[in-house]
């Protein structure tokens, strides 16, 4: 017993050791995109630095829901590729230890990383993804002639479309405007200046414009009222959630829910919203499967040292999340129920694992199977070709 359980900690502390090193190089990946975008504000000295480490912060939590399924399954995938390698696998079976044994260790801390996992899946990861468009919606919106591009519709207000023709450089003019006000949805405006410019009140951000026409009617009528000076108003208090249109990542799953009950009274679709509240569910339960398929594939890859397996760990990682995106599609369109959806890629996945595992267990070789396949084609080509030449034969 004392042998086991130091075989325990050894498990434990060379797949925690990798796991760390892993979630540090793939969060880093991840934050590429971001920190370039974010960059280009502080260059622009548009936010400060504590507004970048925030937001930074705050995207954190979805980040850390992807990387830790990956992070976990390489992290089991290296470390046992180096056992292998080093003959301690076949030392220990020699030693009486079974190979579900051995893997009881990895068992425990795949589920300890589920738990953190699902945690930040289900109660974190909406909150700093809100926080950071809170964050982010409040920075530009203030200094909002910064996300304004020449020539491309802004549509990041709610009910309002902004259109520029020219931005001068170093200058807060804006020349060309075109602006489509709905929040009035029967009696929608259509406002055009030669000029504009925004300025900053308390809460409020202010869009000054010159010389231009308002023009606003519905059915029956039509006017048009031309300009010297006119102002528009935009209220953009953090605190009001209906300043922009909230996505359900944004949500926690009672407000989703609370929201899909009310497409089902305006029998509205709502299957997309349903994807996301399984989804916070089933994604964490990634890190047990993909944990455990690490082990067998780790075992049986090259002997090549610890990073030898790499090639086979991002493969399946990226197998993974390619029957991911494609059932939660299917999901989101209502082809599959959502809840089935965004289950089939762990079962899949997971039926895998159990099939390498108890053939590794055996010591099989796990991947015998490719080689049924190819004996299958090769049947299958034999097969095709000699009805080829009997039909030729025949038609001779």
């Amino acid at each position: 017993m004392l042998r086991i359980n130091i075989l325990d900690r050894y498990i434990f502390k060379e797949v925690s050791y990798v796991f760390l090193v892993g979630i540090a190089i793939v969060m880093s990946i991840l934050f590429l995109e971001k920190i370039h975008f974010l960059s280009e504000l502080i260059l622009d000295s548009e936010i400060s630095i504590m507004d970048f480490v925030y937001l930074l912060g705050y995207v954190s939590p979805a980040f850390l829901v992807v990387s830790i399924p990956m992070a976990i399954h390489l992290a089991t995938l290296i470390t046992f590729s180096q056992l292998s390698a080093d003959n301690e696998i076949t030392a220990m079976r020699s030693c009486g230890v079974s190979f579900i044994r051995i893997i009881f260790p990895v068992l425990i801390f795949s589920v300890m990383i589920y738990s953190a996992d699902f945690y930040l899946s289900v109660n974190v990861q909406h909150e700093g993804n809100y926080k950071f468009i809170k964050l982010l919606r409040k920075i530009i919106t203030e200094r909002i002639s910064l996300s304004l591009t020449e020539r491309v519709f802004f549509d990041k207000i709610k009910n309002t479309i902004i259109y520029v023709d020219e931005k001068p450089i170093n200058s807060d003019t804006l020349d060309g405007l075109f602006i489509f006000d709905s929040h009035n949805a029967e009696k929608p405006e259509f406002i055009t200046a030669s000029k504009g410019r925004f300025v900053t009140v308390d809460d409020q951000v202010i869009l000054q414009l010159s010389n231009g026409s308002v023009y606003s009617g519905d059915n029956n009528t039509f006017r048009m009222t031309k300009y010297i000076d006119y102002e528009m108003v935009f209220n953009t208090d953090p605190d009001k959630k209906d300043g922009y249109v909230i996505q359900p990542r944004e949500m926690s799953i009672e407000e989703i829910r609370t929201r899909v009950e009310e497409r089902k009274k305006k029998n509205e679709p709502y299957a997309n919203d349903e994807v996301e509240i399984y989804k916070r569910k089933a994604l964490p339960f990634t890190c047990i499967v993909l944990a455990l398929l690490g082990v067998p594939l780790g075992i049986r890859s090259q002997r090549g040292g610890k990073w030898s397996g790499i090639s086979l760990g991002i493969g399946a990682i990226i197998v993974n999340y390619i029957l991911l995106m494609l059932f939660e599609g299917l999901g989101r369109e209502n082809k599959i129920e959502p809840a089935i959806a965004v289950w089939i890629p762990n079962i899949i996945v997971g039926t895998f694992t159990i099939y390498l595992i108890s053939i590794t267990s055996r010591e099989a070789a796990p991947f015998r199977f490719f080689a049924w396949f190819e004996q299958i084609r090769i049947l299958f080509i034999k097969y095709s070709r000699k009805k080829d030449i009997t039909t030729e034969e025949n038609d001779k």
